[in-house]
């Protein structure tokens, strides 16, 4: 069996709905990697030009990579939260879980980054 399975999941579908059929093929020390879509909200984009009108680039960008930052963290925090209290039964099986979120389109994602 796999080592390592990767669900990816859009933004209306249900972690509970995956749940039995991870249960019938992951093994002890597989690991489940839950890969969650996480858009950019263009609002972000609207505070950090507010923010270079009043404080200049430098300190708008860096506003923008903390907001951004702290967007993420808190996305994924939930995310675990709501993963690890359904993965329950996969967890006495001895299946490890993980979260992963993201942004921008899945095939992009699961690509990687290309060098040119």
């Amino acid at each position: 069996m796999a080592e390592k399975i990767l669900v990816p999941l859009g933004k209306h579908d249900r972690i509970d709905e995956v749940i039995p059929y991870l249960e019938k093929v992951a093994q002890t020390d597989t690991r489940v990697v839950f890969l969650i879509h996480h858009p950019v909200s263009g609002f972000k984009w609207l505070q950090a030009y507010c923010g270079i009108m009043q404080c200049g680039l430098d300190n708008a960008l860096m506003l923008r990579k903390m907001m951004e930052s702290y967007s993420v963290k808190t996305r994924r925090q939930l995310a675990e939260q709501k993963v690890f209290q359904t993965c329950e039964a996969l967890h006495r099986l001895g299946v490890k879980t993980a979260v992963e979120v993201y942004s921008g389109g899945l095939k992009k994602t699961l690509n990687g980054p290309r060098s040119k």
